[in-house]
């Protein structure tokens, strides 16, 4: 009789779903047959991750790149924007109460007692403060008419002109203080710095007058203009 021909194929397509199936191999067929069977399955799994990879490409190219995108994708996300506004909101009044009163508390305390009370408020709260402000600004934004709101800048150009540096804008002297920045507001007088700078936010907040934001919102108030030429400002440096 004359011996059937063995198939690696076919012994890949049988095995190749039972765990620990090619160590079984190595006891039943001869080395050079599972070394073909490894073969197999080794090209098998290349393909299976090339496909892999082309499709989370596809995917991500297909996926929204902005949030823009994302509410014309899902328009009923648009009802939620305003309660999130207000969570926003309630969070930026919470915090400021919060600010206050370290900084009034900082007020009955001397030297250095003093400086580390208004140091934890800098280094601690204010962030809260900012970063609130900032979603409330953004969500704002993402409400507002498409026609109005981007007089003749695009979204690209809006981000270009927020990754601009907040201290290349404010052309004051500045003290490094950990890792922030402290300078004099420029816009009330005061015997000392309570203007801060976050680098690492591109943000600022004055403990004085409590005016805050990024590099967008500080040219509106330094230079009194609007939102759009603030932007065409900063791109224009």
């Amino acid at each position: 009789m004359k011996k059937q021909a063995i198939n690696p194929n076919k012994i890949w397509s049988e095995w190749r779903n039972i765990p620990c199936w090619i160590q079984f191999l190595h006891h039943l067929y001869p080395e050079s047959v599972v070394r073909e069977v490894e073969a197999i399955e080794d090209g098998f799994l290349e393909l299976a991750q090339a496909e892999e990879q082309r499709w989370l490409e596809q995917i991500a190219a297909d996926m929204p790149r902005s949030e823009q995108e994302w509410l014309r994708a899902f328009p009923e996300a648009r009802e939620v924007i305003p309660s999130k506004i207000q969570e926003w909101r309630q969070e930026e009044r919470k915090w400021m109460v919060v600010l206050r009163g370290e900084l009034k508390r900082a007020e009955t305390l001397q030297g250095n007692a003093q400086i580390l009370a208004r140091e934890i408020a800098r280094m601690f709260t204010a962030p809260k403060v900012v970063e609130a402000q900032r979603h409330i600004r953004r969500l704002k934004w993402l409400t507002a008419n498409p026609r109005t709101r981007g007089g003749g800048v695009s979204r690209p150009d809006i981000e270009a002109a927020k990754s601009v540096p907040v201290e290349q804008v404010f052309n004051m002297p500045l003290r490094q203080s950990g890792k922030t920045l402290m300078g004099f507001c420029p816009f009330h007088p005061e015997r000392r710095p309570s203007f801060c700078i976050y680098p690492k936010t591109n943000s600022f907040y004055c403990f004085s007058c409590q005016r805050g934001g990024g590099v967008i919102r500080l040219v509106q108030l330094l230079r009194s203009c609007g939102f759009i030429e603030a932007v065409k400002y900063l791109l224009n440096r």
